[in-house]
């Protein structure tokens, strides 16, 4: 194994003989490369020939680079091989597909190295149906408006995984022993294997959809900016809370999870499912809880109240009297005044101050008829990796402008009108 990302060295397949690597007339001009250098960059920038077979061991390279031009490639190996990276406009990439269409790495064991690796899907796919070694990295994050597919064996041990693209993800085998799990990009993503972030935060933000089929293990989960994230099966173990930030959170069954809720400006969606053994309540910010349209008897319930923040309101939507129940041990009468209930439940159609019965929470006076209030929550757009120094920049020298413009409005000048 060669160490260190050296000055790139770009060998181009051609593929007219057969899909080995050691055929020096398989590469463009008979420059193959040594295999033994982490620095040595494939190229593909022509339409498919052959497939590429890694058919020797020992093989390290910097990366693939699929240029504009590349058709779809599946790059095969019988032999474990390492990845180190290489550079595209200042950030490290261990793929970059600059294309539309999809590239696949298949057969044996991918090593992948570095302290922070992309991996570019441009508008295509990257589909990995090679186990993958990320443990030798430190934070595998996915770019680009394409998507990807996990197919195989994922090796993540105290890694940082993080999907900032904007298309699909796919993930159909087990994600363990990650240290963070981050999705932030816009995209759907799929997890129908357990997911494992036993040490860390999985955050869905920025308008991206997580749906998660399985088991799902971390210390804490976030829902923030638009984001949404399905909890459809298995058990759901959060050992610090759920925060539903300012996105939603939807059962797609009953009893999914036992931890706390901590609503903090969002909307936890039942979908007419219920959770009948959650921890504690906890309320920071305006929130709206969603009983769902589905008719029958659904009961939410809380084995405690925590902190509520005074002059923040939670909102209970679509709650069918005599038929669903709201539980809240110890909650007392003073946080039941931050709940109301939103419906038409005797008096017409608005709020309704909840009344405490025990630790049952129903529809009491009627406040006022408006509609719910629209909770504040604008998705942040994310940047490309090699646009966050200049964002930076660019924040920067908006703030000194717009404090000047401010100093020009305060004190009005004969040229203030042709500033513009």
């Amino acid at each position: 194994m060669s160490t260190g990302l050296l000055h790139a060295q770009n060998y181009y397949w051609d593929g007219s003989q057969n899909s080995q690597i050691s055929n020096q007339n398989n590469w463009v001009g008979g420059n193959k490369p040594t295999f033994s250098s982490s620095s040595e960059v494939w190229n593909f920038a022509l339409p498919v020939t052959n497939n590429v077979n890694v058919n020797q061991p020992n093989v390290d390279l910097a990366g693939f680079h699929f240029r504009p031009g590349s058709g779809s490639y599946t790059i095969n190996s019988n032999q474990v091989y390492e990845v180190f990276g290489f550079n595209v406009g200042g950030e490290t990439y261990a793929i970059y597909n600059n294309t539309a269409n999809t590239q696949t790495l298949s057969g044996s064991t991918v090593k992948f190295y570095g302290t922070d690796l992309n991996f570019h899907t441009g508008t295509g796919k990257l589909v990995f149906n090679a186990t993958s070694e990320f443990s030798q990295a430190q934070r595998m994050h996915f770019v680009g408006q394409g998507s990807t597919e996990f197919n195989s064996t994922i090796n993540v041990n105290s890694v940082r995984y993080q999907f900032s693209n904007s298309g699909t993800n796919t993930v159909n085998v087990n994600l363990n022993s990650a240290v963070e799990l981050l999705i932030d990009g816009g995209s759907v993503s799929t997890f129908n294997g357990s997911v494992s972030v036993s040490n860390g935060l999985t955050s869905v933000s920025n308008g991206s959809t997580a749906i998660f089929n399985s088991t799902v293990n971390t210390q804490k989960l976030e829902v923030t900016s638009g984001a949404k994230i399905y909890l459809n099966n298995g058990n759901t173990s959060v050992n610090q809370g759920i925060d539903i930030k300012c996105g939603t959170l939807l059962l797609s069954r009953s009893n999914v999870t036992d931890n706390t809720i901590n609503a903090m400006g969002g909307i936890f969606n039942m979908q007419g499912f219920s959770e009948s053994n959650l921890q504690s309540l906890t309320l920071s910010k305006n929130s709206t809880f969603d009983f769902g349209s589905t008719s029958g008897a659904n009961r939410l319930h809380f084995n405690g109240a925590g902190t509520f923040t005074s002059g923040t309101m939670l909102t209970v939507m679509n709650w069918q009297q005599g038929m669903d129940t709201f539980e809240v041990l110890n909650i007392g009468n003073s946080k039941a005044q931050q709940i109301r209930f939103y419906g038409d439940y005797g008096s017409g159609l608005g709020f309704y101050q909840a009344t405490l019965n025990g630790n049952t929470l129903t529809p009491g006076s009627f406040l006022y008829a408006t509609a719910p209030d629209p909770l504040n929550c604008v998705p942040a757009p994310v940047p490309e990796p090699s646009t966050y120094l200049m964002g930076g920049a660019l924040m920067i020298a908006l703030g000194y402008f717009e404090l000047r413009r401010r100093r020009r409005l305060k004190s009005p000048s004969p040229l203030l009108a042709h500033s513009r």
